[in-house]
């Protein structure tokens, strides 16, 4: 196991050379579904609903207790079983595209701005 802690490197680079991404709340972690890595999103004494929907979608495993960690890395780590699971979502994982389009109708629906004189 390499741990990169260097701030200088692109992350996403060190997601696509990864087998496995762990870390907290982070976009990075959203990329590195989207990149097909298995996540492990470690949310210690979380008080509020999950934020991150890989989580809720089971793109990647949300971890709440120190207690739990070490666990759930072997798990990701070593357990085939949870391998063939988590590769089986993120395979089947859906990216409806067509966000620009979606925005510019939402614009085109809104009341025009009101006219000022002289302007």
């Amino acid at each position: 196991v390499t741990v990169i802690e260097n701030g200088c490197l692109d992350a996403r680079h060190l997601v696509l050379g990864s087998d496995f991404v762990c870390g907290m709340n982070s976009i990075l972690l959203m990329d590195a579904c989207l990149l097909k890595k298995p996540v492990i999103s470690y949310q210690p004494n979380l008080q509020i609903s999950d934020p991150l929907p890989a989580n809720l979608n089971g793109w990647s495993c949300a971890v709440r207790e120190r207690a739990t960690l070490e666990s759930a890395l072997e798990a990701e780590l070593f357990d085939q079983k949870s391998k063939i699971f988590r590769q089986g979502l993120l395979k089947h994982m859906r990216i409806s595209g067509g966000a620009a389009a979606r925005i510019v109708k939402l614009l085109e629906n809104l009341s025009p701005p009101p006219s000022y004189p002289n302007c």
